[in-house]
């Protein structure tokens, strides 16, 4: 590929290395997937239908965190359009779900952290400060905060509170799949907490997380997670498979990321895309951490393009590790699949995208709006105060023309 063909600016070639690799760090590729799980997400806010809970469910490396970083942008940014009518509100929180720790009641910790979602700092204000039982204790050496029964129930209520007040569209958990087993529970008491926090709350939350909160469901006849069910929207975050058609939208999402790689030549990778599809398994969240890697590694080494060896020196996936993987996805993916609606819709946007490259035009289509995406770093826990943003979306990341980024 030529120099003219790259999409970054011109002025990147020029630019200090530690630029350079910010700029490649922070670009974002909105492929098919990620798209329409973020329409589908969208929709559900803006019209619940009387569901409680969404879960967004898929492999590790899908790229869910990201998906929570384009969400609350989002809805930060459409909200401040109109925040003057409610100046107290909070349109979206966000927290990642600890890992698990079986040595203390994790809903306590849940509690807490919920709490600060809301950037609620001072939270022993919201409790009768007198009744609520903290204590430090050193377990292995390490410091740990052992909060009992009795303020666990004081959190909850101002948890409830604060719902009800900061009114948010909607909750975010990233990692939630960390609520399964957790804090010495069985998965029955699990699903019962988790029904009863979305009860409590009357807010929607979201769920975003591997296969193992299929756990939570347990797919069999238990009337808990029959429940659980029906009370939510199940999204399967697929990865892409080896088949013709995904390996297609697979491959130039490779060939987007590369065209956005300031060097000096463009990387010719195409022999090499079996090896890459492999050592991801068609995660575009594996693919970018490893590109991300390999560029780092190429600018350091100061080469005028990225190489197989740059590729092979970052490698975040063995081979065998890669074969267990894919074992491990295969036994979870049918099984999601049969309490999910029909992939048509990703079907469509395959024959479109193939449509316009027949065609001659962008790969994802031209027709969204300069909408920015997500930069790199973790959504805040919480946000700006309502009434300190001007109505402008965040700059959370960079995209190549009418495709994402």
């Amino acid at each position: 590929m030529t120099r003219d063909e790259n999409v970054f600016p011109a002025r990147l070639l020029n630019a200090s290395r530690e630029e350079r690799k910010t700029y490649f760090r922070e670009y974002q590729v909105l492929h098919p997937r990620i798209e329409l799980i973020f329409n589908r997400v969208m929709r559900l806010i803006r019209e619940p239908g009387g569901k409680q809970i969404i879960i967004v469910v898929g492999p590790t490396g899908a790229g869910k965190s990201f998906l929570i970083r384009w969400l609350v942008n989002e809805l930060e940014y459409e909200w401040s359009k109109i925040q003057h009518t409610d100046p107290g509100r909070i349109p979206v929180a966000w927290m990642e779900v600890p890992a698990k720790d079986t040595r203390q009641p994790s809903w306590g910790d849940y509690y807490v952290r919920a709490l600060e979602a809301f950037e609620e700092r001072h939270i022993e204000k919201k409790v009768l400060y007198a009744d609520v039982s903290l204590d430090v204790k050193y377990v292995d050496g390490k410091k740990k905060l052992i909060i009992e029964e009795a303020s666990i129930r004081k959190y909850r209520r101002a948890l409830e509170s604060c719902f009800k007040f900061r009114d948010p569209l909607i909750f975010l958990l990233d990692e939630a799949h960390q609520l399964v087993n957790t804090g010495g529970l069985r998965v029955e008491e699990q699903t019962e907490n988790l029904k009863s926090v979305a009860n409590m709350t009357r807010t929607l939350h979201g769920l975003f997380g591997t296969y193992k909160i299929l756990d939570l469901l347990s797919l069999d006849d238990d009337e808990e997670s029959d429940q659980l069910i029906r009370r939510s929207c199940i999204l399967h975050f697929r990865r892409y498979l080896d088949n013709e058609d995904e390996r297609f939208i697979f491959d130039s999402t490779v060939n987007s990321f590369l065209l956005n790689m300031p060097l000096k030549r463009t990387p010719d990778l195409s022999r090499h895309f079996d090896y890459l599809y492999e050592r991801t398994l068609g995660c575009v969240g594996i693919l970018r951490d490893w590109l991300v890697a390999a560029y780092t590694e190429a600018v350091d080494e100061g080469a005028a393009t990225l190489q197989l060896k740059h590729l092979k020196k970052t490698c975040l996936i063995s081979k065998a590790r890669s074969i267990k993987m894919l074992q491990q996805f295969a036994k979870y993916e049918d099984n999601v699949d049969t309490v999910l609606d029909s992939d048509d819709d990703f079907e469509e946007k395959i024959k479109e995208i193939k449509h316009r490259t027949l065609e001659g035009q962008e790969m994802y289509g031209p027709e969204k709006d300069e909408r920015s995406h997500p930069k790199e770093s973790k959504p805040r826990r919480g946000r700006k105060r309502p009434g300190r943003q001007n109505p402008k979306r965040r700059s959370i990341g960079r995209r190549e023309g009418g495709q994402g980024g």
